[in-house]
C-alpha cells in the first residue's frame, strides 16, 4: 500500500512539473461568464491551469477586468498562457517540434531556425544556435563535412572541393596540387604523375607527353626527342629508328626511306641504290632485278622485259620470244603457249585465246574447229563431248543446246531423241522415265537427282484437287479407274491431270464434271467423268457435310411423291422403300464458299415392289427437267384396300363391277380375283389438296387367267376381268367345235391333233372360233380332251385330242411324239376315226406315223379335208340351230320334206337290189340302175372339188370309153352292153393275198368274180371288209381319190354294194400317178400303180 501510494504520488509530482512547465503561472487571461472552465473557453494561447477559478471585480495579465457575471452563480475562468518553447494546439499547450522554437508565451505556432543554425534544444526550443565553420546544421545539430568537402561557419550544407584539390572530413578549405602532382579523387590527397606524363598546379590528372617528347616522374613539362630516335607519345624515353628508316628531331615516327633508296639504323638520312639494284623503299640494303626485268640507279622498283621479251636477273636488256612463245613476266625466260592460245608472231608477251567452239594443243600456231557433237568455250586444248541431255548440231559450237523435256540424249550427241510414249524426261536428261500409271496414291518422282517432284490433280467434286507425292487419291476406293487426263512438266515439277474414268464396281457417279475448267489433255468433255463415287444404296442418307477434303455444306434434293424434297448433310430419303438411288444432277460449290446440291431420285425399288413413275418438272437443273422417275414405291397388294395416304379416294379402273371408285380404307371392288394392283396416274386437287389415284389391277389371282383388255385414256392396255380358265385335261364332247363360254375379248384359236393324208402323219390342225375339228376327227369322235390351255392379253390358244372314236368306227391314236400338256400318254388319242359300219369292241393297234410336233402356240392352220355335203349340211344345221334357235322350227319342216325326198330315191333304187343273190351268180346286174345316175354323182363332185387344170382330164380318168347309157324308162340293161360290162373286169390281189375283182372301167372293186364265165364268188373272204380305192389318171395337175364302201352280207351268193360317196383331192404336181386302193386296216397298192 505504501509503495502504490509513493507511486502516485511520484506520477502526480511530474504531471504537477510538465503542466508548469507548459504554462507561466503570472501571464493568465479572464474568461467571460460561464458555466463550465475548460480549454475550449480559453483564448489563443491559453489554457485552463489547474481549474481556478476567477474571483469577481479581478484582472487578468493584459488589464482586463470583469464585473459580477449575471448570475451568482456564474463565475469567470482563469486560462494561463502556454509557456515558451510551447504553443496553443487547440487541445493544449504542445512543445515546439525538432528543429522548431518559440521565445514567447501564449504563442500559437513555433519558427524554424534561421539557414546554418541548429535549435537549443531537442524539444521545445526556445531559441537557434550557428555552426563554426567546417560543420553544417542539420535540425538540433551541427554535423562534421565528409571528406572531399567544406563549409564556413553558419553553414546549412558543405560544399564539394573542385578538381586539383582535396580536404579531410569537418575541413573548413580545401588544398590544392603542386606541379608535377594531380588530384582526381578530392577526397585523398594529391600523387606525383608518372613518367612520360607531366602536370601543371592544380591538376585533377596527369597529362601524357605528345609525340615526339619524353618525361621522367613528377614532371612538370616534357622534353624534345633527338634527330634518329623518335616518340610515339606518353613516352618516358625515345627509341632508335630502324634500318630502312629515318628522323628529325622530335620526331614522332621514323619515316621509310623513299623506293630506290635505303638506311642503316639510328639514321637521320637515306642512301640511293646503285644501277641494276632497287628498293621498294624502308629498307636496309637494295636488291638485284630479277630475270625478265632491269632497273638504273635509284630505281623503286625494276622495269619488266617487253612484250615478248625477257632478260636474267641484273640484267640490262631483255630478248625476243619466238612463235608459238611468249613472256609476260616469267623470270625464267619464254614459255610454250598452253592448250588452248597460239602465237604465231615472235616477241609476243601473251598468246592469243582460240575462239569458241575452237581448240588448240600446247606451242600451237593456230586454232581448229570442234566437231559436231563437241563443243569449247574458248581457250580450249581439245574439244569437250555434249554431256548427255544435250547436243551440239554443227561444227565450231561454243556450247551444247538442252534437250527439252521429253528429249533425251546421250555423250557426244549431235541431236536429241523423243521419248517413247509412255516415258518423259525432266529436260536436260541423259534418259527417259516411266511416266506414272497408277494414281491411288499420287507417285514418288524416279528422278531423284533432278530435284523434280510430283504433283497429283485430281478431279474431284468438280475442282482440281492437288495431292503431293504419296498422297492418296481422294476418290480413295471408290473409283474403279483412274485416266491420266495430262501431264505437264517444268524444271522442278511433273503435274499430272487425273480423273475417274469411271466408279467402282456397284457405285454410281455422285455427279459429272461440268464447266471448261474441268476438261483437260485427253479428258475433253463435259458431263463424262465422276466427280465421286457412292453406293446407291447410301444416299437413302445425304452425303455428310464434311467429308476430309471440303467443309461446304452438302444439300440433296430427293424427287418424292411428285415434289423436291430438300434434306442436309445427314439427313434421311423421304423414301421408306427404295433400293437404290440415281443422282440427276451435282452442283458443287467454289472456294469453298458455296454449297454442293445433289438431285437425287429413287432409282430401283425393292423386290416385290412396285413404282410409281412421275414428271420431275421442267425447271430443274441437269437431266432432272422432264424426268420421269420413280415418285415412291408400294407393294404389289397395296390397293386391295385403298390406302389412308389417298386422301381423295381411289378409283378402280376396269368394266362392269371389275372397277369402281372407293374412299380411303374400302376394299376394292376387285379385291376378290386380283393379285396384284398398279397405280396408273395421280392427281391432286389444286384447292383442297387431297391426292386422288386411278388403279388398275396387272395380274389375276393363281387359278385365274386375264382378259376383257381396255384402252385406257393414256394409251395402256389394262385388264377388264379375271375368269376361270377351263381345265386342262377335262373331256368334253362340245371341244369338237372351237368354242368357249366367254372369249373375254380375245381371239380364240383351237388345235387337234389328228392324221390325213397319203402317208398319215399326225400334225396339227388349227381352226378358229366357231370352227369344227377336221373332219377325219369331227364325225366319228364321241369327245375331245383339253391337252393344254394358253392365253395372252390378245388370244387363247387350246390343244385338243380326241378322247375316243364312235363305236362304229375305228380309230389311229397318237404316237410317242404325239403327247401334249395333260395329253401325256402315247396310243391313247385317236387321231383319225374311219367309219366301218360294225360295231367294234377294242380299237386297232396304233400305227406309228411321222407327225409334226405339236404347237404351245397357235400353228398355221393347214387345210382341212373337204367334206361331203351331207356332212356340211349337218354341221352348219348344227351351228345354226345352237346360235338360232327360234328359227328351228320353222326349218325342221323343210328338213322332213327333203328327207321324205330322200327316202322315196332311196326305195326307188332299192327295187333293184333284189338281182343281187347270196352266192353272186346274179352279181353281174349290180350295174342294173341306170348309168346316168352314177355319171351324174362323179360329175358333180369332180366339178366342186378339181376343176379342170389343163388337159381337159375328165372325171373318167382320162380313158376314151365313156360307160354306156341305159334306158331310163326300162331301167335295164341289154345284153351286148352286159357283155361289155363283164368284159372289163380283171383279177387282182390284195397285200394280204386276198382275191377281189376290179372293174377297169369304172374302177370298183368286188370280191364277186364278174367277168363272162366267171365263178362269181371265188375269192371272197369271210366277214365284211371295207376297202377305199384311189384312182389316179395321167392329166395336168390333177389327181382323184375314189372310196367306195361294200357292205356284205350272207345271202346266198348275192352281195348288196351301195356306194358310199367319192372323195377327191387336186393337187398341185403335174405327174402320172397310180391307181392305189386300201383297207380301212391295210394299204394295198395294185400291180399298175407300183405295188
Amino acid at each position: 500500500m505504501a509503495l502504490h501510494l509513493l507511486l502516485f504520488l511520484a506520477i502526480f509530482s511530474w504531471t504537477l512539473a510538465d503542466v508548469s512547465a507548459q504554462f507561466e503561472a503570472n501571464v493568465y487571461k479572464y474568461t467571460g461568464c460561464i458555466d463550465d472552465c475548460s480549454n475550449s473557453e480559453c483564448p489563443s494561447g491559453h489554457r485552463v491551469y489547474d481549474n481556478y477559478w476567477v474571483q469577481f471585480g479581478a484582472t487578468d495579465s493584459y488589464g482586463q477586468s470583469y464585473s459580477m457575471c449575471g448570475w451568482a452563480w456564474q463565475e469567470r475562468c482563469r486560462c494561463h498562457g502556454c509557456s515558451a518553447g510551447y504553443f496553443d494546439s487547440l487541445t493544449d499547450c504542445a512543445a515546439c517540434p525538432i528543429g522548431s522554437y518559440t521565445s514567447s508565451v501564449a504563442s500559437t505556432s513555433c519558427s524554424t531556425c534561421p539557414s546554418g543554425q541548429r535549435t537549443n534544444a531537442a524539444s521545445a526550443a526556445t531559441g537557434c544556435v550557428v555552426c563554426p565553420a567546417g560543420k553544417y546544421a542539420l535540425l538540433d545539430q551541427c554535423n562534421d563535412c565528409t571528406a572531399g568537402t567544406y563549409s564556413s561557419a553558419e553553414s546549412s550544407t558543405c560544399s564539394a572541393c573542385s578538381t586539383g584539390k582535396y580536404s579531410q572530413g569537418g575541413a573548413a578549405s580545401c588544398t590544392a596540387c603542386t606541379a608535377g602532382r594531380y588530384a582526381l579523387d578530392t577526397r585523398t590527397p594529391c600523387a606525383d604523375c608518372s613518367a612520360g606524363k607531366y602536370a601543371e598546379a592544380e591538376a585533377a590528372l596527369c597529362t601524357p607527353c605528345a609525340n615526339g617528347k619524353y618525361s621522367g616522374a613528377a614532371a612538370s613539362s616534357c622534353d624534345d626527342c633527338a634527330a634518329g630516335t623518335y616518340a610515339a607519345g606518353a613516352a618516358s624515353e625515345c627509341t632508335s629508328c630502324s634500318a630502312g628508316t629515318y628522323s628529325n628531331t622530335a620526331s614522332t615516327l621514323c619515316t621509310p626511306c623513299s623506293a630506290g633508296r635505303y638506311s642503316s639504323a639510328a639514321a637521320a638520312t637515306c642512301s640511293e641504290c646503285p644501277a641494276g639494284t632497287y628498293s621498294l623503299g624502308a629498307t636496309e640494303a637494295c636488291s638485284n632485278c630479277p630475270a625478265g626485268a632491269y632497273s638504273t640507279s635509284s630505281a623503286a622498283a625494276c622495269f619488266p622485259c617487253g612484250s615478248g621479251t625477257w632478260s636474267e636477273p641484273g640484267s640490262g636488256s631483255c630478248t625476243a620470244c619466238a612463235q608459238g612463245k611468249y613472256r609476260l613476266a616469267q623470270p625464267d625466260g619464254c614459255s610454250d603457249c598452253p592448250g588452248g592460245t597460239y602465237t604465231s608472231d615472235v616477241g609476243r608477251s601473251s598468246c592469243s585465246l582460240c575462239g569458241v567452239g575452237r581448240y588448240a594443243g600446247t606451242a600451237a600456231t593456230t586454232c581448229t574447229d570442234c566437231t559436231a557433237g563437241k563443243y569449247s568455250t574458248g581457250a580450249a586444248e581439245t574439244c569437250s563431248d555434249c554431256p548427255g541431255g544435250k547436243y551440239s548440231s554443227s561444227e565450231a559450237a561454243s556450247s551444247c543446246s538442252t534437250c527439252g523435256r521429253g528429249e533425251y540424249s546421250t555423250g557426244g550427241a549431235s541431236s536429241c531423241a523423243a521419248c517413247d510414249d509412255g516415258k518423259w524426261s525432266v529436260g536436260d536428261s541423259s534418259s527417259c522415265y516411266e511416266l506414272a500409271d497408277n494414281f491411288e496414291n499420287c507417285p514418288v518422282h524416279p528422278v531423284s537427282d533432278h530435284l523434280v517432284d510430283n504433283e497429283c490433280n485430281y478431279l474431284y467434286q468438280n475442282d482440281w484437287k492437288t495431292v503431293a507425292e504419296e498422297g492418296a487419291s481422294p476418290f480413295g476406293n471408290t473409283c474403279g479407274s483412274l485416266a491420266m487426263c495430262q501431264h505437264e512438266s517444268s524444271a522442278t515439277e511433273d503435274d499430272y491431270y487425273i480423273a475417274c474414268a469411271e466408279c467402282a464396281d456397284g457405285l454410281i457417279p455422285l455427279g459429272v464434271n461440268s464447266g471448261s475448267e474441268s476438261v483437260r489433255g485427253a479428258c475433253s468433255s463435259q458431263g463424262h467423268y465422276p466427280v465421286a463415287c457412292v453406293s446407291p444404296t447410301s444416299l437413302a442418307t445425304c452425303p455428310q457435310e464434311e467429308d476430309g477434303l471440303t467443309a461446304r455444306d452438302h444439300d440433296c434434293k430427293y424427287f418424292y411423291n411428285g415434289d423436291w424434297v430438300e434434306k442436309d448433310g445427314g439427313e434421311q430419303t423421304p423414301f421408306t422403300t427404295c433400293a437404290s438411288y440415281s443422282v440427276c444432277d451435282a452442283t458443287y460449290g467454289s472456294n469453298g464458299g458455296m454449297k454442293n446440291e445433289f438431285h437425287i431420285f429413287c432409282a430401283a425399288c425393292p423386290d416385290n415392289y412396285k413404282s410409281f413413275m412421275e414428271d420431275s418438272g421442267s425447271d430443274q437443273p441437269g437431266t432432272c427437267g422432264n424426268l420421269a422417275a420413280i415418285s415412291s414405291c408400294y407393294s404389289a397388294n397395296e390397293f386391295a384396300t385403298c390406302p389412308s395416304y389417298a386422301t381423295g379416294g381411289c378409283t378402280y379402273l376396269g368394266p362392269g363391277t371389275f372397277g369402281g371408285s372407293r374412299s380411303p380404307e374400302m376394299t376394292a371392288p376387285s379385291s376378290g380375283v386380283c393379285k396384284e394392283y398398279e397405280i396408273i396416274s395421280k392427281s391432286t386437287d389444286s384447292i383442297t389438296g387431297l391426292i386422288s389415284y386411278d388403279v388398275a389391277c396387272t395380274e389375276c389371282k393363281d387359278g385365274l387367267e386375264a382378259g376383257d383388255y381396255f384402252t385406257h385414256s393414256t394409251g395402256r392396255t389394262l385388264l377388264g376381268s379375271c375368269y376361270d380358265a377351263p381345265d386342262a385335261g377335262s373331256d368334253q364332247s362340245s371341244y369338237k367345235s372351237c368354242t368357249a363360254d366367254d372369249a373375254h375379248g380375245k381371239t380364240v384359236k383351237c388345235n387337234y391333233l389328228s392324221s390325213s393324208g397319203e402317208d398319215g402323219a399326225e400334225q396339227w390342225s388349227g381352226v378358229g372360233y366357231g370352227e369344227n375339228a377336221p373332219q377325219n376327227l369331227y364325225a366319228g369322235c364321241t369327245s375331245f380332251t383339253l391337252c393344254s390351255y394358253a392365253t395372252t392379253e390378245t388370244n387363247t390358244t387350246m390343244n385338243f385330242m380326241c378322247s375316243a372314236c364312235k363305236p362304229d368306227h375305228v380309230s389311229t391314236y397318237n404316237t410317242e411324239a404325239g403327247v401334249e400338256g395333260a395329253c401325256s400318254s402315247s396310243g391313247t388319242f385317236p387321231t383319225k376315226c374311219v367309219y366301218t359300219g360294225v360295231t367294234t369292241e377294242s380299237p386297232t393297234a396304233a400305227p406309228t406315223p411321222a407327225r409334226t410336233p405339236s404347237p404351245t402356240i397357235a400353228p398355221t392352220p393347214t387345210p382341212t379335208p373337204p367334206v361331203n355335203h351331207v356332212e356340211n349340211t349337218l354341221i352348219w344345221m348344227s351351228n345354226f340351230v345352237s346360235a338360232h334357235f327360234e328359227l328351228f322350227l320353222g326349218l325342221l319342216a323343210l328338213v322332213i320334206i327333203l328327207l321324205g325326198m330322200g327316202a322315196y330315191k332311196c326305195y326307188h333304187n332299192d327295187k333293184y337290189r333284189d338281182r343281187y343273190d347270196s352266192d353272186g351268180e346274179r352279181g353281174d346286174s349290180m350295174w342294173s340302175f341306170d348309168a346316168r345316175d352314177v355319171d351324174r354323182v362323179m360329175e358333180r363332185q369332180a366339178s366342186q372339188r378339181t376343176g379342170a387344170t389343163g388337159g381337159g382330164a375328165s372325171y373318167r380318168n382320162g380313158m376314151s370309153q365313156e360307160l354306156p347309157l341305159m334306158n331310163s324308162g326300162s331301167r335295164s340293161v341289154n345284153s351286148n352292153h352286159h357283155r361289155e360290162l363283164q368284159e372289163e373286169w380283171v383279177e387282182r390281189m390284195d397285200p394280204n393275198g386276198v382275191k377281189y375283182f376290179e372293174n377297169t372301167r369304172t374302177r370298183r372293186a368286188t370280191w364277186t368274180d364278174r367277168r363272162e364265165g366267171g365263178d362269181g364268188g371265188l375269192g371272197v373272204p369271210e366277214g365284211p371288209g371295207s376297202m377305199s380305192i384311189r384312182n389316179a389318171g395321167s392329166g395336168s395337175g390333177s389327181s382323184r381319190r375314189g372310196s367306195a364302201g361294200v357292205n356284205q352280207s350272207r345271202r346266198g351268193s348275192a352281195m348288196n354294194v351301195s356306194l358310199s360317196g367319192v372323195r377327191e383331192d387336186v393337187a398341185s404336181s403335174t405327174a402320172s400317178s397310180s391307181n392305189r386302193f386300201e383297207w380301212n386296216d391295210n394299204p394295198m397298192r395294185d400291180e399298175e400303180g407300183g405295188g
